[in-house]
């Protein structure tokens, strides 16, 4: 898959994961050349990590329904802001450009 993938050019540049000859050391370079740069150029960084660990939750069916069933209770009873909507509230505002760029995505503004 992963051949199929590269050959025909569907991989970012910017994936290291699951790929031959790129692993974490790779992203952590390459993440910090573009920190360096932008602070060379006088320029802001802004990192957001997600943890996708529960993304492929492992737990049985029944399970995995029950516990959704629970957390769409709890939303809307309370519904969680977007990210952007809670920066904003803090005077920070996101917009996304159309290219995905894994770490040039993302303006930060003021």
């Amino acid at each position: 898959m992963v051949k199929y993938l590269e050959g025909k050019d569907l991989i970012s540049p910017f994936q290291c994961g699951f790929r031959k000859s790129f692993n974490t050391s790779s992203l952590l370079l390459g993440l910090t050349d573009t920190i360096r740069d932008t602070l060379n150029n006088g320029g802001v960084n802004v990192l957001i990590s997600l943890d996708l660990s529960k993304a492929f939750d492992r737990a049985p069916d029944s399970t995995r329904q029950r516990k959704a069933e629970v957390d769409k209770i709890h939303r809307s009873r309370s519904p969680t802001p977007s990210l952007s909507e809670e920066l904003k509230s803090t005077g920070i505002h996101l917009q996304f450009a159309d290219e995905f760029s894994p770490l040039n995505n993302l303006a930060f503004q003021r």
